[in-house]
């Protein structure tokens, strides 16, 4: 138990190295180029999370690693639609991964249950008119309500988990759509106040937590 959690340091501080580089070459301090910094944090998960299938030959490790090399190459995409287009396909491997482990067993997820709607529902509201109203192409709107209720369903199932280490993921899961919901209202409503650090701090701490715990347990 004591190497295990030893390990679980090691990682998250190495993680929160990674994470550090990408904001410091943000703004210039690293000669690093942006989207290689961006991405490091997940190519570290990426190969945390393999490691761990060689070791333990877990076919449920296989939606997760694939969950997080599409938010990879979501990380390093080309356009906002091709970003869109690759979460929604991790959101649909961390669906795949979260439908195991479906039960609802306590008031704790209830109230993560709440707070998701409470996000969700009044920036899906704030945002659809002005959609509409900034004259966006149809298939942007069909495409981000669809990827809303994607993102939504994820973080349902994610609260909705009967492993121990459910916090976890609940927490990733609420951040996962904050980060995406700031992207949302920053493109479509307004500029959002350092909307750059809040994306992707809110982003790293929840491909963390959806992730520090994946494990055939």
């Amino acid at each position: 138990m004591q190497n295990s959690n030893s390990s679980i340091i090691v990682r998250t501080l190495f993680y929160l190295c990674l994470c550090a580089i990408y904001f410091l070459t943000l703004y210039g301090v690293f000669p690093v180029n942006v989207k290689l910094a961006k991405v490091l944090p997940l190519v570290f998960l990426l190969c945390d999370c393999i490691f761990k299938f060689i070791k333990s030959g877990c076919k449920r490790l296989i939606p997760v690693i694939f969950a997080i090399l599409f938010s990879s190459l979501g990380d390093i995409s080309w356009s906002f639609i091709s970003m869109m287009a690759f979460f929604a396909v991790a959101h649909l491997f961390y669906i795949y991964a979260f439908s195991g482990f479906f039960s609802l067993h306590s008031g704790r997820q209830l109230l993560f249950l709440i707070i998701l709607l409470a996000i969700v529902v009044p920036v899906f509201i704030f945002l659809l008119p002005r959609m509409n109203a900034n004259g966006e192409s149809p298939f942007l709107i069909f495409g981000g309500s669809a990827y809303l209720l994607l993102l939504s369903s994820m973080s349902f199932l994610a609260i909705s988990q009967k492993r121990s280490h459910w916090f976890l993921f609940a927490s990733g899961s609420l951040l996962f759509v904050v980060s995406d919901c700031t992207i949302a209202i920053n493109r479509f409503a307004f500029p959002v106040p350092s909307s750059g650090l809040i994306v992707m701090g809110t982003y790293y701490a929840a491909q963390f937590f959806l992730n520090c715990r994946s494990e055939c347990s």
